[in-house]
């Protein structure tokens, strides 16, 4: 019987971008899991582009590992008139 250890430098890098327009979100993203709950999706990246996104909303932190989320928004997508909202009445599309 063997066991595997994955190294955090064999760990893939993400490039993530707005699924609405497309724009470079982070060329840095890394693939998470949220012990908490295993159902969300997440990324975290160390560098976040200057003018593409910008963080939204408060710190948060789960119950069981106590780890500190931070929301972030596309900034173009957010500029795109057609689209008829203001950003903040978005919320659900973070």
């Amino acid at each position: 019987m063997s066991t595997s250890t994955c190294s955090f430098k064999d760990r893939c890098v993400s490039i993530l971008c707005c699924k609405f327009c497309k724009q470079v979100l982070s060329s840095r993203g890394m693939k998470a899991v949220l012990l908490a709950d295993t159902e969300i999706d997440l990324f975290s990246t160390d560098i976040p582009p200057t003018n593409a996104v910008d963080f939204i909303g408060r710190c948060y932190f789960t119950e069981i590992c106590k780890c500190k989320l931070k929301d972030i928004a596309c900034l173009k997508w957010c500029e795109l008139p057609t689209l008829g909202q203001p950003a903040r009445d978005r919320g659900e599309h973070r």
